[in-house]
């Protein structure tokens, strides 16, 4: 008998598996990516619940680009894996990939860094188990991951800034600007 009922399995790692069907169709012979996402938000509740003892919620997918299309048919892998746990949050790697059951093709087909929260029973973010990466492949994942949310923090205050600048603008420079666009 096992003395850690995780062993087989893994604490840290969850590995999510569907067999893509019409239903899950976005009318091109494709999955939708929603499907996907949805599976990969999944993974990595799992993880970070597991983690951490209790509910978690996503507080961001990071940049989920669909680089590969998953035809209807594939398998649908997902991989999702505990990275760090600080504070209140858990950094949880996502990978996506295809398989080709009966040609014995599996491809990879996009990635994200999910940051789950932890939850009380209040509903309120609490502190976690720390845990920090554990190979170097996982250091250089989280350095990536906490560069690009660096990033993309800064690219949305821009444009909030850029929205609130178009909003005061009047008739004729709106007018002006999308005349210099070509757009009549």
């Amino acid at each position: 008998m096992r003395s850690d009922p995780f062993e087989a399995i893994g604490r840290n790692r969850v590995s999510l598996s569907v067999l893509t069907t019409p239903s899950d169709d976005n009318g091109l012979g494709h999955v939708f990516g929603g499907v996907v996402f949805s599976l990969m938000e999944r993974a990595a509740y799992i993880a970070a619940s597991r983690h951490v003892g209790m509910t978690c919620v996503a507080r961001g997918m990071g940049d989920v680009e669909f680089q590969v299309a998953i035809e209807i048919g594939e398998v649908l892998h997902v991989v999702a894996e505990v990275l760090v746990a600080a504070h209140t949050s858990v950094l949880v790697q996502v990978d996506a990939y295809a398989e080709r059951v009966v040609e014995g093709e599996l491809r990879h087909t996009n990635s994200c860094l999910a940051t789950m929260v932890a939850l009380g029973s209040d509903g309120r973010p609490v502190a976690v188990p720390g845990r920090r990466p554990a190979s170097r492949e996982s250091r250089v994942a989280v350095l990536r991951g906490l560069a690009a949310k660096e990033i993309l923090d800064r690219a949305r205050h821009a444009v909030t800034e850029a929205f609130e600048e178009i909003a005061t603008l009047d008739d004729a420079t709106l007018e002006g600007r999308l005349a210099s666009m070509g757009i009549d």
